[in-house]
Parts: C-alpha cells; sequence; structure tokens
C-alpha cells in the first residue's frame, strides 16, 4: 500500500531530490556567465552581452569608475565598510536574506524528521 516509507526509502529521497535537481538543470541553462569574471579573464564582448541580459550595464559603469578610483586609493575596505560599496552591497544582502530564510523554514528539520511524518500520514 504505501508509497512512501522505509520499505520505498529511495522513491522518498528521490521525491526530495527531485527540486534540486530541477533547479540545477534550470541554472545551467539559463544562467548568465558572471559579466565581471569574463572581463577579467579577456572576454570583453561576452562580458558586455552576459551585462546587458542581466540588465546590469549601469552597474558594469558604476563598477568600471569603482576600481579606476580603488586603483587611485591604498585603503582596504574591511569589515562593515563592504556594505559602503555599492557592488558589494546587493550580494551581501542577497546572500544574508538566502540564510536566513533557510533558517526560517528549517528543511533540514522537515528532511530530517521526514521518515516520522510519512508514517503518520
Amino acid at each position: 500500500g504505501n508509497v512512501l516509507g522505509d520499505q520505498n526509502w529511495r522513491v522518498t529521497v528521490s521525491l526530495l531530490a527531485l527540486p534540486a535537481v530541477v533547479q540545477a538543470l534550470a541554472l545551467s541553462v539559463y544562467m548568465q556567465e558572471s559579466p565581471a569574471w569574463l572581463a577579467k579573464h579577456g572576454f570583453v564582448e561576452r562580458s558586455v552581452s552576459s551585462a546587458a541580459a542581466l540588465g546590469l550595464e549601469k552597474e558594469m559603469e558604476q563598477r568600471k569608475e569603482e576600481e579606476a578610483s580603488d586603483l587611485n586609493s591604498d585603503e582596504d575596505v574591511e569589515g562593515m565598510q563592504v556594505m559602503r560599496v555599492g557592488s558589494w552591497r546587493g550580494a551581501l544582502l542577497l546572500s544574508l536574506g538566502c540564510g536566513l530564510g533557510h533558517a526560517a523554514t528549517a528543511t533540514n528539520t522537515v528532511l530530517y524528521h521526514s521518515r516520522n511524518i510519512l508514517m503518520r500520514a
């Protein structure tokens, strides 16, 4: 009778892994390469087209200006000064938000207790 549970643990694990597989496939197909990485490694034309596809033309111009001003400055960015650097602020806030979201949804707890949850369902 029961499709999920101890006897069919492979089905249970496969169902739990399915969202990660879908996400990995979608990212491999639709994710643009980093314009900064492309430019740094000499792929300038691909960098410009990747920035355009991501809607980052304005940010790329700002980054060029910041890098030019950083070359003239001997100061290192430390601690909370990172929040003042505009090109890093969005990525930092996104990563903090993802971490907080993961902690708030308790995804690992559901996975850990899925056997008991499925047995009681």
